[in-house]
């Protein structure tokens, strides 16, 4: 049972976010500029972010969906990656000698 007041809303924005992840990683892949960047002057997003922005789709999905106890441990574990992931970039970022190139894992980026 799906526990918001909006579920069309809320629906849209999964696949919106889920879209968007998988949509950088694949012109990762393909070596494309489209939508890896919304505006010409802005960066371009890292498979890092990407990852993590499908990760969160999903936890935020099997958290919603909790009919099971094993869909909503995956959420918490997805949710849980999602949080290292961004706690390492954030050491890397603050403290040089922690940089573990979480970035460089899937494309070298």
């Amino acid at each position: 049972m799906l526990k918001t007041r909006f579920p069309k809303t809320f629906i849209c924005t999964i696949v919106f976010v889920f879209g968007m992840g998988v949509s950088v990683l694949l012109e990762w892949y393909f070596k494309t500029v489209v939508l890896k960047s919304i505006f010409s002057e802005a960066n371009t997003m890292n498979p890092a972010t990407a990852v993590c922005f499908i990760l969160s789709a999903l936890s935020v999905l099997f958290l919603n969906f909790s009919s099971s106890k094993a869909l909503y441990s995956i959420g918490r574990i997805l949710c849980c990656f999602v949080g290292a992931i961004g706690f390492l970039k954030l050491g890397a970022y603050g403290f040089s000698w922690l940089n573990i190139g979480v970035d460089k894992f899937l494309f070298g980026a």
